[in-house]
């Protein structure tokens, strides 16, 4: 009997996805697809010394990201790093009595970018390109999950796989899902970050270069869903309510001494069952 009553309640349960005062609240039950609207923020920034040429920047309506970091003319020693990123923010939908309720969540993307690394020295010098996809509860100010989504340094690729010299053009893209418990009523942040990192070691007027350039294509956030689960343990408690469920009623007319008060029974909840076979079936006299 509870298994046809939880399928009833499915039907009726809100799987909806919303806005409300600017943010997006997602219910149990329901896919909400974030990346067909702007994205809601995003910064960026750079760090090293006046031997990198750095670059970052962000767009939250075309949802890409760039950055840049080159070395000057005779650079010789340092780290430089250009970072930028976007975001996204949700919340799950939730009731007085559901705050705090864990659901089952998933969070599917895909993510496009294109680039370059050059690398004409020796020594530790080095070009590397991080991203990942970041969530965040915001509610409790923690980070929970972090999905690298394109991780690419030369000499490490140079290593594994012997190219024509130090110079690479890096363009690709990747779609991918994970896992996580959401609870709702909190509001939480996917973030996209990529980080343009070089490293330079090399001797005094020696023409070194080295470059992590993704300011041309940068990363594009091409598409980021959510989706939440239904919240088993809420359909169980209004299921409860349902077979428990009971009323008063008047047996008459309004007059009379039959007109006395009943409670009504538990509601009856039929099961569709399959028709017996047709010679089974009673038949129709000839």
């Amino acid at each position: 009997m509870k298994t046809a009553s939880l399928s009833i309640l499915v039907l009726f349960l809100a799987v909806s996805a919303q806005f409300a005062s600017g943010q997006v609240t997602i219910e149990p039950g329901s896919f909400y697809t974030l990346s067909d609207s702007p994205a809601d923020g995003g910064a960026s920034g750079e760090s090293g010394g006046i031997q990198f040429d750095m670059f970052s920047s962000f767009n939250v309506n075309s949802k890409a990201i760039r950055a840049r970091t080159l070395t000057q003319p005779n650079a010789v020693a340092g780290e430089g790093v250009a970072s930028s990123r976007i975001f996204y923010e949700f919340r799950v939908g939730s009731t007085p009595e559901t705050v705090g309720q864990a659901v089952e969540g998933l969070i599917t993307y895909s993510v496009d970018w294109g680039g370059q690394q050059l690398v004409i020295t020796g020594g530790l010098s080095n070009a590397v390109v991080e991203s990942e996809l970041i969530l965040r509860d915001m509610t409790t100010n923690a980070n929970m999950y972090v999905r690298p989504v394109h991780n690419f340094d030369l000499e490490t690729y140079k290593v594994r796989k012997v190219t024509l010299g130090l110079d690479y053009d890096d363009s690709g893209n990747t779609a991918g899902t994970f896992p996580a418990i959401l609870r709702r009523g909190h509001t939480y942040r996917l973030t996209l970050r990529m980080a343009a990192t070089v490293y330079l070691v090399s001797p005094l007027l020696s023409g070194s270069a080295v470059w992590s350039d993704y300011e041309a294509e940068g990363m594009e956030l091409r598409s980021l869903g959510v989706m939440v689960q239904i919240d088993q343990k809420d359909l169980l408690r209004r299921l409860e309510r349902v077979e428990n469920h009971r009323h008063t009623y008047l047996t008459g007319r309004g007059e009379g001494h039959n007109n006395t008060e009943a409670v009504s029974s538990s509601p009856v909840i039929i099961d569709t069952k399959t028709q017996s076979p047709r010679e089974d079936q009673p038949q129709k006299p000839r």
